[in-house]
């Protein structure tokens, strides 16, 4: 007889309720019945399943009760409940019994669940070797408590779309092993340090935007009234950047642009003013820039055309001014990507005034009287002078050779008069 060890049966549009025979493979690992229609409870028999190793029952129409006989799955190790109500403490309740020790992934997404995030935490402490943690898109409120700091294997955090509100726990900054985090659309506020990220060497994802977070200490990760963390010894490794919709203020410091990994950077609907950073230009691997709808002022530095990986820019709703830089990426660019501003040139059809022509090509200095010395045409004067002397000088030099070259030249010249 085949043992089944795997089941995937995600996004089917099954409409019934889970069948019977399934609770009785009893040697299957991974059951995955996800993104379907499956409705009615789950049946006592699911503690027939004693191997499962991963559940995946998200996005159906299960009803909200657990069975109590789920705490005899010893071995899960990851589980997903999103998109049907649970009260999450019934879920912690039922699966600490065996699994504490073992639990990797815990995600309950758009569960409806209220409470207070700071009693899921402290339940959820116990689970030393938690690496996933999901609870977006719930109605979770009051403050992250400093209790967070026990989940000390965290890879993931995601708390994003509750109603959180307070400053972020100190504690935060002792998930060394952090590497994902998102706390968007939420009413977090308060002071963010540096003790705060200062150990988060491995953070690759940051989405803090939605969040009235107007207020940071000068030696911080984000932006606040020009002043930047030193990202190139704490934050080496982010790739992705969101710190759209905050309140920030200031101008954009100089120092972003030390996260040389950054594959996106969302700096958008804040009250960021000043120039854009020449410096920006260095940042080769980003992909995808949104400073829109700020006060940023200035031209749009002429570095940012050397971004050849950039596919989707979006400053519109600026005060930006002067021609838009020259480049490969730049050009292909819609109108909608620089809108709101006082720019022209390609992708518009408006045509620059003089003041704002593209500079020439011709390389201009003032010595040291203050006179101009134009170099392009130097350039060309010593040229046609290098090119003459490498012709004429050995001809000249060596009267022998001359004699014969211009004898050649001569009898050149009597052929073609006499055609």
């Amino acid at each position: 007889m085949i043992v089944l060890r795997e089941l995937d049966l995600p996004s089917n549009n099954f409409n019934s309720i889970i069948p019977d025979w399934l609770y009785s493979l009893s040697r299957l690992e991974f059951l995955d019945l996800s993104v379907n229609k499956f409705h009615g409870t789950i049946s006592s028999a699911i503690g027939n399943l004693t191997s499962i190793i991963d559940l995946n029952l998200a996005f159906n129409n299960i009803q909200d009760r657990l069975p109590k006989s789920m705490g005899k799955l010893c071995d899960l190790r990851i589980i997903d409940f999103s998109g049907f109500k649970l009260e999450v403490l019934e879920v912690t309740e039922l699966l600490s019994r065996c699994i504490s020790d073992g639990l990797e992934a815990l995600r309950l997404e758009g569960n409806q669940i209220s409470g207070q995030l700071a009693d899921v935490i402290d339940r959820l402490g116990e689970f030393k070797h938690l690496t996933s943690l999901s609870l977006a898109n719930n109605s979770f409120s009051g403050s992250i408590p400093e209790s967070l700091g026990r989940l000390a294997s965290l890879k993931q955090l995601q708390l994003n779309s509750n109603e959180l509100t307070g400053a972020l726990p100190v504690s935060l900054g002792r998930l060394t092993m952090l590497e994902e985090l998102r706390l968007s659309g939420n009413e977090l506020d308060g002071v963010v340090s540096e003790d705060h990220f200062e150990n988060l060497t491995r953070l690759s994802i940051i989405d803090v935007s939605g969040n009235p977070m107007d207020t940071f200490e000068e030696e911080v990760l984000l932006v606040m009234k020009g002043k930047m963390l030193e990202y190139s010894t704490t934050l080496h490794l982010v790739a992705y950047l969101d710190l759209s919709d905050n309140h920030l203020s200031g101008d954009i410091s100089s120092e972003l642009t030390s996260l040389l990994g950054l594959r996106s950077l969302n700096l958008s609907r804040n009250l960021l003013s000043g120039k854009i950073p020449e410096e920006i230009g260095k940042m080769r691997l980003l992909e995808s820039i949104d400073f829109s709808i700020n006060e940023l002022s200035g031209e749009i530095p002429q570095t940012m055309s050397s971004l050849t990986f950039l596919g989707i820019l979006n400053l519109s709703h600026n005060n930006l001014s002067g021609r838009i830089p020259y480049g490969p990426q730049l050009q292909r660019l819609e109108g909608s990507s620089f809108v709101g501003n006082h720019l022209c040139g390609p992708p518009f059809d408006e045509n620059c005034s003089t003041s704002s022509e593209v500079p020439s090509v011709r390389n201009v200095v003032e010595d040291a009287d203050g006179l101009e010395v134009d170099w392009f045409y130097v350039t060309i004067a010593l040229g046609f002078v290098a090119g003459f002397w490498d012709v004429c000088g050995p001809l000249l030099i060596n009267k022998g050779c001359g004699l014969v070259y211009f004898d050649f030249l001569d009898r050149i010249g009597h052929k073609l008069w006499s055609c």
